[in-house]
């Protein structure tokens, strides 16, 4: 279980502000307009950004004062961003290597991950030759391969060709299935991508959660009229407190700000 509280996280103008957000266990999907804040949460629960308040704890551990190398997290972008100068296998080991392993334990989880991944086609071909969906798979292996406890995905199948993103879709569900202990956050622009392959569903709009909870429940009983719209569902309740409805045209969460603010 991974839990956010009290978060607030400037960059420039935008402030990231999570009150309350909890991930447990298999896969959540993070969904909402471009600059609502969906991947500044992804690089603060990475390390690549520091709140300047607020706790992430996992399974109670606080991980927020832990530099990037030390969390159990891997990641994967929405383009593999794999280093032209390593082959498939030096790819995938790069993350064991700077944790410090030695050569026969990389080797033996290279294999391990190629195996399980079933790519071992793609360690005969050069880097620069792998189409959109290979890269990802690499990626994804080089992320799974240090055994993280949370996994990153910003938008990983948004440049995977369409005949690809189903096989790609499998993968992804598989790996979630078959760790009992993985938390997963995945940001989609795809909402239907995101029912097939999330049972959790959190709506970000301007910085601010506005829903979290099962994904069904989340589209039958959505929290004010923009999560309703965003989620294309027939149901639009009264806004909550506070709420302008601004967002419903300005994509801007008129909630008031957080305590403290």
């Amino acid at each position: 279980m991974i839990e956010l509280r009290d978060i607030i996280c400037r960059l420039g103008d935008f402030v990231l502000r999570v009150d309350e957000l909890s991930l447990p266990a298999g896969a959540t999907g993070l969904v909402g307009p471009s600059g609502s804040g969906k991947t500044v949460l992804l690089k603060l629960l990475a390390g690549l950004e520091s709140p300047a308040r607020g706790s992430i704890r996992l399974d109670g551990q606080r991980l927020e004062q832990l530099p990037a190398h030390r969390r159990p997290v891997g990641m994967v972008f929405q383009q593999a961003c794999l280093f032209p100068h390593l082959d498939v296998r030096g790819n995938i080991a790069f993350g064991l290597r700077a944790r410090g392993l030695g050569r026969a334990e990389r080797q033996r989880r290279v294999d391990e991950i190629i195996e399980r991944l079933e790519i071992e086609r793609l360690c005969r071909l050069p880097v620069s030759s792998l189409s959109g969906g290979e890269g990802q798979k690499v990626a994804l292996a080089r992320a799974l391969v240090t055994r993280p406890r949370l996994l990153l995905l910003d938008e990983p199948l948004g440049q995977v060709d369409a005949h690809e993103r189903p096989r790609l879709q499998g993968q992804l569900q598989r790996v979630v299935a078959e760790d009992p202990r993985l938390v997963c956050l995945h940001v989609t622009h795809d909402r239907r991508e995101a029912e097939l392959l999330c049972s959790r569903l959190a709506v970000i709009l301007g910085g601010r959660i506005l829903q979290q909870g099962a994904g069904p429940q989340v589209r039958r009983q959505p929290a004010c009229p923009f999560v309703a719209a965003f989620l294309a569902s027939d149901t639009v309740p009264a806004p909550p407190a506070g709420c302008q409805q601004g967002c419903l045209t300005h994509h801007r969460c008129d909630l008031p700000p957080a305590a403290g603010e």
